[in-house]
């Protein structure tokens, strides 16, 4: 599909959990930058990382998702719209996972999403 059709749909339709469309470039672009210290202060990142337990999988802070692998912390955030889940996670040593999935039939669990950050960021071993 061209990025022109994906535009037709009003992503609006979700608030601001909607408001972006981008590539998984410039996404990965993006939170290489804010996780780096480049677009905030080194105080506001501190206060983004500052989360609390969401019982859901992860922990929250300002706009920062926080997932606990056997390995350590990725920081990074999701999103869910129109049939696209996309997640972006990052590492403190800079290794990241940005991805889109287009699900038709169901949406994967959050064990095989965790379980390719596993593999991505703890290699296979995990």
């Amino acid at each position: 599909m061209h990025a022109q059709q994906l535009t037709v749909r009003n992503p609006s339709l979700d608030w601001a959990a909607g408001e972006m469309i981008s590539t998984m470039a410039d996404l990965e672009g993006f939170m290489a930058a804010l996780l780096g210290g480049k677009l905030t202060s080194a105080e506001s990142l501190r206060a983004m990382r500052t989360t609390v337990d969401t019982k859901v999988g992860f922990a929250y802070g300002l706009g920062l998702q926080a997932y606990t692998l056997p390995c350590g912390t990725v920081w990074g955030h999701s999103g869910e719209l129109i049939g696209y889940l996309t997640f972006a996670f990052r590492s403190d040593s800079g290794k990241s996972l940005t991805m889109s999935l287009n699900p038709s039939t169901r949406n994967p669990s959050t064990q095989e999403v965790m379980g390719i950050a596993v593999n991505v960021f703890c290699g296979a071993a995990g």
